[in-house]
């Protein structure tokens, strides 16, 4: 994370607390990433990895110290805490399609 103050850092982390939160529940899944995690939401790699560390929803695995999971259960309770809304916060209909013109 770069360098921010301890409020920005606390609305950032929050921010993607939340985003992160909504990407896990929506989808059906046994497992996740942390790519996907950062595919689904575009939130930097390291950023998702302090929010998910932050939330206290992920399990190392005994294997290896470079393996964890993401337990849902504790991702419904953290949403349940924290009063977040599983909801889109945009509703992807409210974008318009826009059709390029060719030069034709």
């Amino acid at each position: 994370m770069t360098a921010l103050s301890s409020l920005g850092k606390k609305s950032y982390l929050a921010y993607w607390s939340a985003a992160i939160a909504r990407s896990i529940l929506r989808t059906n899944v046994k497992r996740t990433s942390v790519q996907q995690i950062v595919q689904d939401t575009w939130i930097m790699p390291e950023d998702a990895i302090c929010a998910l560390k932050e939330m206290d929803i992920i399990e190392p695995l005994q294997k290896t110290a470079k393996n964890a999971t993401i337990l849902r259960e504790r991702v419904e309770a953290w949403v349940k805490q924290n009063n977040v809304p599983t909801e889109p916060l945009v509703a992807g209909d409210g974008f318009l399609q826009v059709q390029e013109e060719s030069d034709g």
